[in-house]
């Protein structure tokens, strides 16, 4: 079993603000990168990390979803291994670019995950890595030290809090 981090980057732009909240419900992390788009083109050594990790994601692998600010969305298992997918499999789910927005789906299912509206705190002094690729493989013990995170409920805040902290509506 791998362990990775999948950043969701709902508050980067006021536009996703809705994006942790579909992947949610719709039991995904979604990462960007349409086909034959710009940011492929344009960023090519980013795709290619992002298409390296997610090849390698098997089935029953374990997932963090982070949602950037030292904030989770829920820890997950992989339910269908990324590799068999190919640069046309894209199923927007956000309509904020032609053509959509954040389609690269790795289907989860949920083992953590605070109630509807709420996110995961990680608490001040608690070491964490800087990430900066959508995706991250982690160790065991990072997995299990966000997971312990993730299961104490004090470390649950409202959502909207969270946004408001980073200046969207």
């Amino acid at each position: 079993m791998n362990h990775w981090l999948f950043e969701i980057p709902a508050i980067r732009r006021p536009e996703w603000n809705d994006l942790w909240d579909i992947c949610r419900r719709k039991l995904v992390c979604a990462g960007g990168f349409p086909p034959k788009s710009h940011y492929k083109v344009n960023h090519p050594k980013a795709w290619k990390a992002f298409e390296n990790c997610a090849r390698q994601i098997r089935k029953g692998d374990g997932v963090i979803a982070y949602l950037l600010a030292r904030r989770i969305g829920a820890v997950g298992l992989v339910r269908e291994s990324y590799y068999r997918y190919t640069d046309t499999d894209w199923n927007p789910l956000l309509g904020t670019t032609p053509g959509g927005d954040f389609g690269r789906l790795l289907r989860m299912k949920w083992i953590i995950r605070p109630p509807n509206g709420s996110v995961i705190r990680i608490p001040p002094g608690r070491l964490v890595r800087v990430y900066r690729p959508t995706l991250n493989r982690i160790t065991k013990a990072e997995f299990d030290r966000y997971t312990a995170i993730a299961r104490d409920s004090r470390n649950y805040e409202h959502q909207r809090d969270f946004f408001r902290k980073h200046g969207h509506p």
